[in-house]
């Protein structure tokens, strides 16, 4: 059902005129509220609800709801507006002349889906050839048959997670498509103009893209819309620098290392150690085994001092399956969706914790 916006006060009041336009260009549906009988009706069947304060005595007696803001538009303070918008249980104040981004962004947040939002899960490889990616595809794609997953490739010189996927030739919008973002993205639009594999949501890079850094401001808003339209988001981070990326692991509830067992693999492993944690995430790690060197799973978490998540096998016949697009349809069948399992498994225990 679509979302829709009341908004209370009386027609031509300059709250009232901002709030409607600012509607319009939010996308959202507004219902025009402009005398006392409406109200009670609006108050129990919108969205999301915006006062003016000129008429906040209309919702005098009407139990308290979320999602309720105030429009200041009375030449009183704004201490007044916000004494007005804790008697009513609203969440928020505006000066609709003054913030009209604001305002716009949490009426585009009105249509958004309610409930826990998304656990967010990096995947960084210690080294080049690490398997991080074939990790990421493989949570997101054992976590997407009983969850709404979301597989963000956040590595704009990985060659595109969609090509691992076998979906690179399937329509849907790409991360070049959204360096322009900002603000709030809509959870269901994004859902809906994303390729899938199986059932997960799949946001790529394209072989090639080119073009300046993807900035901040556009991921942020991507991942939040992701975040609020999803169970789980899994973001297959790069290991070269990159400030887009590195904000996606700040609001990673965790960060998955993946570590071949071999010394360079495990030296290489403590700066990259170092990046995430100082990004604010919990970071474990995730041992590809058997490696060239004499070097356990055990061995590998206790040089690094962080906890062991599981072990990643080596499968020639996955790797060579996805370079023929059949990677989805192999994992069923391969040691790696397995393991893949056993961590997602642990990484729910630890969220739960």
């Amino acid at each position: 059902m679509a979302a829709t916006v009341a908004v209370i006060g009386m027609t031509g009041t300059r709250g009232v005129e901002s709030a409607m336009r600012a509607c319009a260009v939010a996308g959202v549906n507004s219902l025009p509220v402009t005398d006392r009988v409406q109200v009670a009706r609006a108050w129990r069947s919108a969205t999301a609800v915006l006062v003016a304060a000129s008429a906040h005595s209309w919702t005098a007696g009407l139990p308290r709801r979320a999602r309720v803001a105030v429009l200041d538009d009375m030449p009183a303070s704004e201490l007044d507006a916000w004494r007005l918008a804790v008697g009513i249980g609203a969440e928020s104040v505006f000066a609709p002349d003054q913030e009209p981004r604001r305002l716009v962004e949490w009426i585009a947040l009105a249509g958004e889906p309610v409930g826990s939002p998304a656990v967010v899960v990096g995947v960084a490889g210690a080294c080049g050839g690490a398997g991080a990616s074939t990790l990421a595809a493989a949570l997101a794609l054992r976590a997407g048959a009983s969850s709404t997953v979301t597989l963000i490739d956040a590595d704009p010189a990985g060659g595109g997670i969609d090509v691992l996927l076998g979906i690179e030739k399937n329509p849907g919008t790409r991360w070049p498509d959204l360096r322009g973002s900002r603000g709030v993205v809509a959870a269901s639009v994004l859902a809906d103009a994303l390729p899938r594999a199986d059932a997960v949501a799949v946001l790529s890079w394209v072989a090639a893209a080119g073009g300046p850094p993807l900035p901040v401001e556009a991921m942020d808003a991507v991942l939040s819309a992701a975040v609020r339209g999803s169970d789980l988001v899994v973001v297959d981070l790069p290991r070269s620098a990159d400030a887009a990326a590195d904000h996606a692991a700040s609001r990673s509830s965790h960060v998955v290392l993946v570590v071949p067992a071999s010394v360079r693999a495990v030296a290489a492993a403590a700066s990259a150690l170092a990046r995430w944690s100082d990004a604010g995430a919990d970071v474990g790690l995730v041992v590809r085994h058997p490696g060239p060197a004499d070097l356990t799973p055990a061995a590998v978490a206790e040089a690094l001092d962080r906890p062991l998540l599981g072990v990643l096998p080596v499968d020639a016949g996955l790797a060579h399956l996805g370079d023929r697009g059949r990677f989805v349809r192999a994992l069923r069948r391969s040691p790696v969706g397995a393991a893949a399992g056993e961590i997602a498994s642990r990484l729910r225990a630890a969220e739960a914790a």
